[in-house]
Order: structure tokens, then C-alpha cells, then sequence
């Protein structure tokens, strides 16, 4: 298990809640797109989701 660093987290989503459901919809595109190309991953892809999360790879837009 890998650590998150959950400050670096808020700092790139307004609400743990938007954090998670940003990191679970990567993880999903994460997961389908190894499994197209028949890749095996180094980690879970949530915990990849996570930390792109984290590094601020990840940006979000809100559609009201």
C-alpha cells in the first residue's frame, strides 16, 4: 500500500468527494486502456489514479 499525501489532494480537487470520484473515473480509463493494449501495470490502477491525483496530472471541470 502506498501513501497519499491527502494535502496534495485538496490542493488539486475543492472536496474529498470530487477527489474520489475524479481518481475512480482515471482509474477506470486506466484500466481499460491496459486492458486494451494487454498491459500489465506496476500498481493498482486506482493507487496510479491517485497519485496523478496527487501530482496534479488530473484537471476537472464542473458542468452545471
Amino acid at each position: 500500500m502506498s501513501y497519499v499525501k491527502l494535502d496534495a489532494v485538496k490542493a488539486n480537487a475543492d472536496s474529498m468527494f470530487k477527489a474520489t470520484i475524479i481518481a475512480a473515473q482515471r482509474a477506470i480509463e486506466v484500466a481499460e486502456e491496459a486492458a486494451m493494449q494487454q498491459l500489465i501495470l506496476p500498481e493498482k490502477p486506482t493507487s496510479f489514479a491517485i497519485h496523478e491525483l496527487e501530482k496534479g496530472k488530473l484537471k476537472y471541470k464542473v458542468i452545471k
